[in-house]
């Protein structure tokens, strides 16, 4: 894996999970036990599904660098819907409520793009929409750095 500089940021630090071009930037964090990040967006978005890109990882042909296990969860702002309030796995943090959306085990032999599924709960719910996600990598495949390429959302806003 390369030493990455501060002018590097751009193409291997959290941005890059919403860059287009999965073959030249990548989210990388130090380890193998884990890391997160928190992506805010303009309007709240129902998920449907999630795909990780992990094209780059590819391109270096070296797949312990690939995610292993994770969790995609949204911030809930409001009141829960009834039928939500005692099935949700859902964590407060500062005074947020977030939902787990899904989880994942990324499979380097299934290819480098794989797409989950969510919670039944939150497919049951498609008026529920989330302000910000919060992306975690809880293990990789042995490397000493975690890449994640791309991180697409599906659903509606």
């Amino acid at each position: 894996m390369p030493s990455f500089q501060r002018e590097d940021t751009h193409k291997f630090g959290p941005s890059a999970l919403l860059d287009e071009d999965t073959t030249v930037s990548c989210f990388t964090f130090a380890g193998s036990r884990g890391g997160a990040v928190l992506v805010s967006n303009s309007e709240k978005y129902y998920v449907s599904q999630f795909t990780l890109n992990n094209s780059m990882v590819d391109v270096m042909a070296d797949s312990e660098y690939y995610p292993k296990g994770g969790a995609l969860w949204g911030l809930f702002e409001g009141e829960l819907p009834h039928g939500l309030k005692n099935v949700t796995t859902s964590f407060v943090a500062e005074d947020a409520t977030y939902m787990l959306i899904g989880s994942f085990c990324f499979d380097p032999e299934w290819g480098s793009v794989q797409t989950f599924a969510t919670e039944a709960y939150v497919t049951a719910f498609p008026a529920v929409k989330f302000s910000a996600f919060y992306f975690e990598v809880l293990s990789n495949w042995g490397g000493s750095h975690t890449c994640v390429c791309r991180l697409t959302l599906h659903g509606n806003p």
